[in-house]
């Protein structure tokens, strides 16, 4: 997740389509050279992030902080990663996900709630 952000805040985007996974890419591969434009980004705050039980998927909310035309923007998105060969690919996310009540059972499958489990707050 954090080199998905530093390739976004370098406007790398064949990193981006590398660490895509190949099943959910859309479109070609950007030329090697391609940069892209994407704003001028300032931090990352990871809210919570957990492996799946069968260890070959994972989860990461996080809150990407950026500066567009003066206006300060704010990313929050709840990703999905699959693991294949020992790396980790982005799959899909949701934007401006609900929050997960502390209550609720934890998304990584362990039978615990999540306040007790993969929650860092």
């Amino acid at each position: 997740m954090r080199s998905r952000y530093t390739a976004f805040t370098l406007g790398d985007a064949n990193y981006l389509w590398q660490t895509h996974h190949p099943d959910y890419r859309q479109g070609e591969a950007p030329q090697s050279s391609a940069k892209e434009d994407l704003g001028q980004w300032e931090k990352l705050q990871i809210i919570f992030s957990c492996d799946f039980k069968d260890g070959q998927a994972g989860m990461v909310e996080f809150k990407a902080h950026c500066r567009e035309q003066s206006q300060r923007q704010i990313l929050h998105e709840r990703s999905n990663f699959k693991k294949v060969n020992e790396r980790w690919f982005y799959t899909d996310g949701e934007f401006a996900p609900k929050a997960l009540a502390r209550n609720s059972a934890c998304p990584c499958g362990s039978g615990k709630k999540f306040k007790q489990c993969c929650n860092k707050s």
